[in-house]
């Protein structure tokens, strides 16, 4: 029976392994260091929240990493005097600028859409992310230093594969875990787990 037990396991871990939703692309091009950064409101097409998912991602950020995050009123006044959306609805070019005089290394903006679900007994869930793109923009060079995305669906990572797996689907359902990994104070978790790893740079390139 253990045997059966393991094999289910190792077949399963196996053929979710890859069904990540959440992925992240690096700039091949040297990255200068980043240590402090501003991170606007983001973008919910369909939901209010933008601006408290936002305030997730850097509670994560600041959690997990010594990048010093700008206060977010001092964002709010240099858009307001440069007539700009307080939200991530703006070029690279101008995240630069405004990353310039706002005195940080790098702009993080995002945008997406909120996702309208009822579960199988009719409770709608809210507060969940259905598609969003995270930029991480270099204030020197104007550049794209990394981007994040969520793409639809259930975000299995090892240890959300491994929680399903050892409760057998009895103790917490596919419905479960993707409610759980939709929601957007997870996806500020892996949004910023991912943007933290991104400026690690590996050993060699020090």
């Amino acid at each position: 029976m253990k045997r059966f037990i393991y094999s289910f396991i190792f077949i399963f871990l196996f053929l979710f392994s890859n069904c990540t939703t959440i992925t992240t692309v690096r700039s091949n091009s040297k990255v200068p260091g980043i240590n402090k950064i501003a991170v606007l409101n983001f973008e919910m097409n369909g939901a209010s929240w933008g601006p408290e998912f936002s305030d997730a991602f850097i509670h994560h950020i600041l959690k997990n990493s010594s990048i010093e995050v700008i206060e977010r009123e001092q964002i709010f006044k240099i858009l307001d005097e440069q007539r700009l959306s307080k939200t991530g609805i703006i070029d690279e070019s101008t995240s630069a600028k405004i990353g310039r005089i706002l005195g940080v290394d790098a702009i993080v903006v995002g945008r997406g859409t909120a996702l309208s679900f009822t579960d199988s007994v009719g409770i709608k869930r809210g507060s969940l992310v259905d598609t969003f793109s995270l930029k991480l923009i270099t204030v020197q060079s104007g550049s794209i230093a990394m981007q994040s995305r969520k793409s639809p669906g259930t975000d299995w990572t090892w240890k959300r594969l491994a929680k399903y797996t050892l409760g057998l689907g009895l103790i917490w359902s596919k419905e479960d875990m993707f409610v759980e990994s939709c929601g957007y104070d997870e996806v500020a978790s892996r949004m910023a787990e991912l943007v933290v790893a991104s400026l690690i740079k590996p050993e060699k390139e020090k």
